[in-house]
């Protein structure tokens, strides 16, 4: 599992959590809700590192987050940033350790037109011998309202 799909579950678990007691905004039948969570803590082994292809090792995030969210008749309107540290210590120990930050954006709009979804995904890190990994994410899909997909990508670059 790629470390942006932290991102993915983590919004999941955050949005059932917070529907659950949704406030009313400005009394116009919309629900709303924002969560927060500090040095959240997630460890991962096996896993893989964004740009080392077939490395497997042990990852480490530790993380801060918020995620915001407004429900009406018409739609949804859902937001959400991780970010934090990063460490990844290769299985094969003749590998260099590696630690940085990333962060993480996403978010999710409908209505009864259309669908869009969109995510940004940056992990800098350096290596213990010094090297660098640089890796960047962009996508995005949209959706029109007979369920055709209009616009869609996933760009990657690692530098």
């Amino acid at each position: 599992m790629r470390l942006a799909r932290v991102a993915g579950v983590a919004g999941t678990v955050g949005l059932l959590a917070a529907v659950s007691t949704p406030a009313f905004a400005g009394g116009n039948g919309a629900q709303t809700f924002t969560q927060h969570e500090r040095n959240v803590t997630e460890v991962k082994d096996p896993a893989h590192f964004p740009c080392l292809k077939g490395v497997l090792g042990e990852r480490t995030i530790v993380y801060s987050d918020v995620f915001h969210g407004t429900f009406n008749e018409n739609g949804s309107h859902f937001t959400g940033t991780l970010h934090g540290t990063v460490q990844f210590v290769p299985t094969d120990t003749a590998m260099p350790t590696y630690s940085g930050h990333f962060t993480v954006s996403f978010g999710k709009n409908a209505n009864q037109q259309n669908r869009t979804k969109r995510q940004t995904f940056s992990v800098h890190a350096t290596g213990s011998d010094g090297s660098k990994v640089t890796f960047h994410e962009v996508s995005h899909a949209t959706v029109n309202a007979n369920g055709t997909v209009t616009v869609q990508f996933d760009k990657r670059s690692c530098c």
